[in-house]
């Protein structure tokens, strides 16, 4: 079943990865809203006061989450987004640029819809989220 994209929110430090990666989601289409926050401390804030998760209205939202980053990076943010009770309203893609066994191995202990390799493609977001969005 194919859930309604209400937002998607780009969460990395990197600022030509955000340009980059926001203009391909943009191109695409795929939700109204399209936010770029820098660390997982503010991904965490912008769910708390988003009006989909704070006053529960209809619609799913699609996180890209970088694991690099400063004051709270990928990882403790997954490990506080499982934590809250709007997580089903929730889907987190892993963004890296990194091929490190060890962090693909860390991923494994948390709920991704997926994981990018950067840089990618339209396609690869395409075929990533076919079925369940587009």
């Amino acid at each position: 079943m194919k859930k309604p994209l209400s937002a998607i929110l780009l969460v990395d430090d990197d600022e030509i990865s955000n340009y980059i990666t926001k203009s391909l989601i943009a191109e695409m289409d795929l939700a109204p809203e399209l936010e770029v926050v820098t660390n997982g401390k503010m991904a965490l804030d912008f769910l708390d006061d988003h009006p989909l998760l704070s006053k529960g209205e209809e619609g799913h939202l699609l996180v890209f989450l970088d694991l690099n980053m400063p004051i709270m990076d990928g990882f403790e943010f997954m490990g506080e987004f499982e934590k809250r009770k709007w997580k089903d309203k929730v889907s987190v893609i892993m963004l890296t640029s990194s091929s490190s066994p060890k962090d693909l191995n860390s991923a494994k202990h948390y709920n991704f819809l997926g994981y990018l390799q950067k840089p990618f493609s339209q396609e690869d977001i395409r075929k990533l989220l076919s079925g369940a969005f587009i």
